[in-house]
């Protein structure tokens, strides 16, 4: 039975926030094999700049307002403060693959990924226990 808690609208951005972390965070470990599978299969424009900011930016954009939910709901500046840490991380991350500032960018990208997932998966346990104390 679904509690009332996870009806609500920060606890759905959550649980799809912490599943698309997990899939970013996976994209990324991945993406060095990835750029010649999709060769193999003639589908290579996937692996393109272009889509790489894309999926980004649509990260970024998913990230920010999982985080104004959380910080109007919670006020938790630990959650705040991992959510901030994951964003600025993959914009990070791919500015430095993108520019070739640093070979660090997709290990930066791949732990700012696992840092969203904690960050979501956070502010539901945070949901949690608020529901259980009233």
């Amino acid at each position: 039975m679904k509690t009332e808690e996870s009806r609500t609208p920060q606890n759905k951005v959550d649980n799809a926030g912490a599943l698309c972390s997990t899939v970013c965070a996976v994209h990324c470990a991945t993406s060095v094999i990835a750029p010649g599978v999709l060769a193999t299969m003639g589908i290579a424009a996937l692996a393109g700049p272009k889509v790489e900011w894309g999926f980004t930016i649509a990260a970024i954009l998913f990230a920010s307002w999982a985080l104004l939910l959380a910080w109007e709901k919670h006020r938790n500046t630990s959650l705040t403060a991992l959510f901030v840490i994951g964003i600025a991380g993959l914009a990070l991350g791919r500015a430095f693959e993108a520019f070739e500032i640093s070979s660090a960018g997709p290990m930066l990208s791949i732990c700012s990924g696992i840092t969203l997932v904690v960050a979501h998966v956070m502010a539901i346990g945070i949901g949690k226990r608020k529901m259980a104390l009233t």
